[in-house]
């Protein structure tokens, strides 16, 4: 393919933009935002140059990450997104990698500054229109049963379960970025517009629902609870992979087998995850910490050089939950003196939110 990049390099201080504000009157009603205003972009450790591509512009991002954990773009101007609205976004990875972007949607509420995140995996070289759309809100009844959760049924954060109510309202900064990169990446915005929901965006909002035929974000709080399933499921949606019987955990093991077989640890890796063909050192039956040419290592209890990148402290009691004063979100919880007893337990001295300061009985799941 052959570029023709435009003469149109922006550097990230915003003291050089004097430019008014991005409006979705510029050009076409509903468009918020075209490579041809790239000029007016706020920047946050990033560049951004316009592109021509087979007669296409785009607008070229580089998140430099250099400066800041959250390098990006951010439009500014005033918005508002319906709840029978979407922001569509038109966007591409440039990189070989996958990346995943947010997408930060500021607005006021009550004279304080309310953020709203999106977030979207993009597979390398990925082009794809993005569709944002407002999360509907729980109903008042639901909303005051759930807490001690980070993310509510809906995929709705918490923090923003009560500044949904009625779509996405005076949205002034709308923001796009990537966090803690190790090093530059590139994605190009080709466009960004508001418009009416089309059907696969309803369809997704409105599919998943209950078996009595109700969309579970219409019920009563009577119907809505319980909403976990005996194998710890959200009840009222269903997708592909989602356990209904024992029968379907049992059909699960050859399916795992296979993919486990499919894709073995490397053979470099000795029983505990260390480096089997690196330098030895002392085994001594247990993991131990060393200095070896200016730089700290596990050695693992075969005496080899252990480094772990990724989810570690895994373990059989990793997934303890309070229950205390939330047994109405459970479909069934195991007798207290059955045999999964021990999977129950008590905590206390939470730092914040509901349980602060509170005594409380966990489940192990």
């Amino acid at each position: 393919m052959r570029f023709r990049t435009l003469c149109l390099m922006f550097c990230s201080l915003p003291a050089l933009f004097s430019c008014r504000q991005v409006t979705a009157a510029d050009a076409v009603p509903g468009v918020i935002f075209t490579p041809e205003q790239s000029a007016q972009l706020r920047l946050n450790d990033a560049e951004v140059s316009v592109e021509q591509l087979q007669g296409e512009a785009r607008t070229v991002v580089n998140a430099l990450g250099t400066a800041s954990p959250w390098p990006g773009v951010r439009l500014e101007g005033m918005w508002t997104i319906g709840n029978d609205e979407e922001l569509l976004v038109d966007l591409e990875n440039l990189e070989d990698v996958a990346m995943s972007l947010t997408c930060r949607l500021d607005r006021m509420v009550d004279g304080k500054n309310k953020m709203i995140f999106f977030q979207q995996h993009f597979a390398p070289k990925e082009r794809r229109q993005w569709k944002i759309y407002a999360k509907p809100r729980l109903k008042p009844e639901i909303r005051a049963k759930l807490f001690g959760m980070r993310y509510f049924p809906g995929n709705i954060l918490e923090a923003d379960a009560d500044i949904l109510a009625d779509g996405l309202k005076d949205i002034g900064f709308i923001r796009f970025y990537l966090t803690n990169i190790s090093r530059p990446m590139r994605f190009a915005l080709y466009r960004v517009a508001k418009q009416p929901q089309t059907e696969l965006s309803q369809l997704r909002k409105d599919v998943n629902e209950a078996a009595s035929g109700k969309n579970w974000r219409e019920m009563t709080a009577e119907e809505f609870f319980p909403m976990i399933d005996k194998y710890g499921q959200f009840k009222h949606e269903d997708w592909p992979g989602k356990v209904h019987s024992d029968d379907d955990l049992r059909a699960a093991i050859p399916i795992e087998d296979a993919e486990l077989a499919a894709m073995p640890r490397p053979p470099t890796w000795n029983q505990y995850g260390g480096w089997a063909t690196g330098p030895q050192q002392e085994a001594t039956g247990h993991f131990y910490p060393k200095k070896i040419n200016g730089k700290w290592w596990l050695v693992d209890p075969e005496g080899r050089l252990f480094w772990s990148h990724g989810p570690t402290c895994v373990r059989i009691f990793e997934a303890r939950t309070p229950i205390s004063d939330r047994e109405h979100l459970y479909e069934w919880l195991p007798e207290r003196d059955g045999k999964f007893a021990f999977a129950y337990g008590k905590g206390k001295g939470a730092p914040f939110a509901y349980y602060k300061d509170k005594e409380y009985v966990t489940m192990c799941f």
